[in-house]
This record gives C-alpha cells, structure tokens and sequence, in this order.
C-alpha cells in the first residue's frame, strides 16, 4: 500500500504514492500508510489499529526518529485521489518526547500519549480529487514549551480508518520543515 511511483512526482526521480487497498484474505480495506513509526494491528478489528514508537508485540522494539527542532510548520507537494464521497488524505506530524501514539485516544494497547506532546501540525487534503500538484502547508501547534527528542510523521489517503475507501491513493512529494 505504499509505492515509490516514478510516473507521477513532484521534483526529482520519485514520489511516494499511498493507496488504501482491500486485502482478499479478511475482506476488509487497509489504509495506504507511511510513517516514521509503527502500524500497530492488534486484531482485524480497524478500531484496535493505531500508529506508535513502539511495536505492540515487542516492547522492545522502540521506533522513534531523533528530533530536536521547533518548526513553524510542515509543507510540501501532493496530489490526490479520492476512492469515495467525503474521503479526505492526511499529513500528520508530531514533535513529542517519550513514546507516542496516534489516534491519541488511549486504547486497551496503548495509553494517553499526549504528556509527551510538544506540538503537532495536521494537513488533510480536501474532498474530492486533484491531479494537479499542489503545495500544502501545516502549522504546528504547540502545546508545551521546550525542544521535542523525537517527531513521528504519518501520511495516509484516509483520514479515518474506519470509514475508509478502497482506491484511495495520495502522493507526496518534496517535504521539508519551514522554521
């Protein structure tokens, strides 16, 4: 569900292209993901599925990209395609300390992250296709004072993962952090 696409970018030789598909298997839809984190699926049921730093089944396998900036916002190039009526894409990226999760909402698996927030800045496409590239830019918005550790970025083509299109697809290009 996540593909380096030659035929479509923005700059350069590639873009990343993420496509929510559905897996013959359990006949459900999987969202297309990027992150710096983990997609943690304890179960087949969608609600149990978040994106963390550490894996579910291992403690031990903590994944968390060093980070100590404080930018202004996060920007870059995207297109998108839209697998249904009200299907949006989203762009995502914290700047925290410790561990994190996303939704944040706790679940049986993981608890409230958000102690550890320093800022978060969210970008979500608008409804409806667009084949053109277009700039994109998020504010962070910080919610504590002092530098993060970590930043854990996460890029789907559906902002709801429990009301997700199969066909969905986005692509990114040319992210950088404006300060």
């Amino acid at each position: 569900t996540c593909f380096r696409d030659a035929s479509i970018k923005h700059s350069g030789s590639y873009s990343m292209r993420l496509e929510n598909k559905t897996v013959p298997i359990i006949g459900t839809i999987v969202n297309g993901s990027a992150t710096t984190g983990v997609i943690n699926a304890p179960s087949t049921t969608k609600s149990e599925g978040y994106i963390g730093t550490v894996n579910y089944s291992s403690a031990s396998d903590i994944r968390r990209l060093a980070f100590t900036g404080r930018p202004d916002s996060i920007v870059g190039w995207y297109q998108y395609t839209s697998g249904g009526a009200g299907e949006v894409g989203k762009v995502t990226a914290i700047l925290h300390n410790n561990n994190y999760f996303d939704p944040e909402t706790p679940t049986t698996y993981h608890a409230d992250p958000t102690a550890d927030k320093i800022a978060r800045a969210t970008f979500l496409t608008p409804t409806g296709s667009n084949a053109t590239w277009t700039r994109f830019s998020a504010p962070f918005v910080y919610t504590a004072s002092g530098n993060p550790s970590y930043i854990m970025i996460n890029m789907t083509p559906s902002n709801n993962q429990l009301t997700t299109f199969a066909g969905s697809k986005i692509w990114i290009d040319d992210i950088s952090f404006i300060y």
